[in-house]
């Protein structure tokens, strides 16, 4: 019997290209992530995580809801997935 694999999905907000690498913004406080971790695009597609940041608020918690990601290549999806 397979057993199934639950995922964490985030909406995509932006991403720039760096280097030939993907900066991505993506909605909510991604303290699933980190860096060297595999997530994927919509379309099943793996990418490693080289970078994780996260936003400081002076004034309330706007910043805290948002999680940047730096990803090895070209990624161009509008949500990543986790496991």
């Amino acid at each position: 019997m397979k057993k199934e694999t639950k995922m964490t999905a985030y909406n995509v907000l932006s991403t720039m290209t760096v280097d030939g690498n993907t900066a991505a913004v993506v909605d909510g406080s991604g303290e699933l992530f980190h860096n060297g971790i595999s997530v994927q695009d919509e379309n099943g597609k793996s990418y490693e995580v080289i970078s994780v940041g996260t936003g400081s608020a002076i004034k309330g918690d706007a910043l805290l809801d948002k999680t940047s990601l730096l990803i090895k290549g070209k990624f161009e999806s509008k949500r990543i997935l986790l496991q």
